[in-house]
């Protein structure tokens, strides 16, 4: 039906989507050599099968290959941030930024971090500026800064044994997570349980393009082997900010339970009626109905209620004084979607390429 899918095509809300932030390609002098001769069409294939959402291209010390894969990954479901891994003296840094940023654009903001352009892309260049100092120019030109396998090699947590350097890191607002790969570590940081470092630090999980276990060189079919999930309506920059500000409710770690409600209603439209082309998309966790005293909020409940037959009698009655029998509610379920309709006779019938079942 063409009211379904007008309906379906609005926005439901947040959502979470599986993301992996530090990946690696041809252009990282680390990884295997037996992907060089791929393009970078490879890595996108390559996410797609793990089902991932949004990958974000952190090579060392270049952002060479950023154009080329997000290119590659016109046409698909997948969604790329450019970015780089940046090297300091401290230990690495992801830096990502928005899909308008470019590999030239890019590469102009590590030389202005201070690696020479005959450095770009190895191992061995670093970058003027401490840790901090680094994330916060990132974070001026709109990125964010994830410092990267803080709990592993060429983390900060493991470069910086102790000292005013670790602490300062530790409690920089600019960067605004931690990546680890020991899970056990969320609630150390995220809690701020370290003795001395208060701070509360968001968590993500990316693959390094490693297997669990990490080490040796990178591999592209390692891609999403580690992941999070991050909650988020608009896939951008802005949207990996806010989920990060509230990690509790909006990122998510592939062990963590995900509760998800076994139906929900998806959207209803009204044909008729005080509130007569109304069209609602609702989210598949909370909707809030927003707006003053007599525009509909109450009557809108009354009639999700009224389908379902869930009324009071004395609401019954005022959702069929306000509700003409020419009129037509309808509302969509999942996961089985259901198209109910209500009118002068009720009835319940699955979407047209199911079978009709008449309910009197």
């Amino acid at each position: 039906m063409k009211e379904i899918q007008t309906l379906l095509e609005q926005s439901s809300g947040a959502r979470f989507l599986a993301a992996d932030l530090h990946i690696h390609t041809q252009a990282s002098p680390d990884t295997d050599k037996k992907w060089q001769a791929l393009g970078p069409e490879e890595v996108v294939n390559q996410a797609l099968a793990k089902g991932l959402d949004i990958i974000a291209v952190t090579d060392h010390n270049t952002a060479e290959y950023c154009d080329k894969v997000i290119d590659a990954a016109q046409g698909t479901t997948l969604h790329v941030f450019p970015g780089v891994e940046i090297s300091t003296r401290q230990g690495h840094l992801l830096a990502i930024f928005e899909t308008d940023k470019t590999s030239e654009t890019i590469n102009g903001f590590l030389m202005n971090a201070g690696i020479k352009q005959a450095e770009l892309g190895k191992d061995s260049a670093l970058a003027t500026g401490n840790m901090d100092e680094v994330a916060k120019l990132v974070e001026e030109v709109g990125g964010v800064a994830i410092a990267a396998h803080v709990d592993g090699e060429k983390g900060f947590m493991r470069m910086v044994k102790v000292g005013a350097d670790k602490a300062r890191i530790h409690a920089c607002r600019a960067i605004r997570a931690f990546e680890i790969t020991d899970t056990a570590k969320r609630d150390v940081y995220l809690g701020g349980k370290m003795p001395g470092y208060s701070r509360r630090v968001p968590c993500v999980q990316s693959s390094d393009c490693h297997e669990a276990e990490g080490g040796g060189f990178h591999q592209l079919d390692s891609i999403g082997s580690r992941l999070c999930f991050l909650k988020m309506d608009d896939i951008s920059i802005q949207g990996i900010k806010q989920a990060l500000l509230d990690p509790d409710m909006r990122v998510r770690f592939v062990a963590d339970p995900s509760p998800e409600p076994e139906y929900v209603i998806e959207g209803l439209w009204v044909n008729g009626g005080f509130l007569q082309g109304q069209q609602f998309r609702f989210s598949d966790h909370v909707s809030c109905l927003i707006g003053g005293t007599g525009v509909g909020k109450s009557l809108t409940v009354e009639l999700i209620r009224f389908v379902f037959d869930r009324m009071r009698r004395s609401s019954l009655r005022r959702a069929i004084v306000l509700l003409p029998r020419s009129s037509v509610l309808r509302s969509l379920c999942r996961p089985r979607r259901w198209v109910v309709q209500m009118g002068p006779r009720v009835r319940l019938r699955q979407d047209r390429h199911r079978a009709s079942e008449a309910v009197a």
